[in-house]
């Protein structure tokens, strides 16, 4: 009988028993393999199945996996929130944009733990935010997204809990301090992502800049 599978922390839980549930077969040995410098928020992992006798032809012989960060300073920079809505996303969303997406084999979250496990279909060796390589790429990324937009324009599941910003409460100066120690955490980390390190950077430059100009203009007003 199927059982409910349930959410996987780390990747030494993976075991053929959690595979051969979700996915309704056999599953006799999985490798997994961390790709590097994917998922700022995730742990993203691509897995080679062996499947029982004369069931290797009907299932997936590759999988991506996706975990939450097990990196504390990253994981505090977001919302609480923020990485389960990938969850409700493809629960709320999915079939109808089916063909934009990836297969969904397991998508569940676990809010008290902070945890979610995604397995989908792996698409291959797709280039990180290919969008940017040229303008083609772009236009055709622009297209997919204004599909989604028109297919739930003004629709009420826009409006569900899962989907409202959750206030961090984080004060400007413990966010600086959080920041800083994320590039400090990147550059001593076995691998790093380049793209993130530029973002937190730039990010970083801008929130001082605010600081700044917000002083500098109460500054004035007290001045007059």
């Amino acid at each position: 009988m199927l059982t409910v599978s349930p959410v996987i922390a780390d990747i030494s839980e993976l075991t053929n028993d959690w595979l051969s549930n979700v996915l309704e077969a056999t599953v006799e040995t999985v490798e997994a393999t961390q790709i590097v410098g994917e998922g700022y928020a995730s742990r993203m992992y691509r897995l080679v199945l062996q499947y029982g006798l004369d069931e290797q032809r009907a299932h997936p012989k590759t999988l991506i996996l996706k975990l939450c960060t097990d990196n504390k300073q990253q994981s505090e920079l977001f919302e609480d929130n923020v990485l389960f809505r990938e969850v409700y996303f493809y629960t709320a969303f999915g079939d109808k944009l089916a063909d934009m997406l990836p297969k969904i084999y397991f998508s569940r979250a676990d809010f008290d733990a902070k945890q979610l496990t995604l397995l989908m279909e792996d698409l291959g060796e797709i280039p990180h935010k290919g969008f940017c390589e040229n303008l083609e790429n772009a236009k055709d990324a622009m297209r997919i997204l204004a599909r989604a937009h028109a297919a739930f324009w003004n629709s009420e599941l826009l409006e569900a809990t899962e989907l409202v910003p959750v206030d961090s409460e984080l004060e400007v100066e413990a966010l600086i301090v959080l920041l800083e120690e994320n590039l400090v955490s990147e550059h001593n980390a076995e691998y790093s992502y380049p793209y993130l390190t530029k973002c937190i950077k730039n990010l970083l430059k801008t929130i001082k800049w605010i600081v700044g100009a917000v002083s500098y203009t109460h500054l004035r007003a007290h001045e007059t």
